[in-house]
């Protein structure tokens, strides 16, 4: 396992937290129409964690 220094997991928190805010952000401006679907879906694109399909393997197996 690779061992991350305090001030590397402080940035890559405070990364999560401000992609957090703006998904937020977006999700407030598409409900009252300020941005359309498209652009929504870029921010989801952008801001949300990317679930490649080798995770869907081991929670497909469980499922069997």
């Amino acid at each position: 396992m690779k061992k991350t220094s305090k001030l590397t997991q402080k940035r890559k928190n405070a990364s999560n937290r401000i992609a957090e805010v703006v998904h937020e952000t977006a999700k407030d401006l598409f409900a009252v129409q300020v941005i359309d679907t498209t652009t929504m879906h870029e921010f989801d694109a952008l801001c949300l964690p990317d679930f490649s399909s080798d995770t869907s393997k081991p929670i497909q197996s469980n499922l069997s």
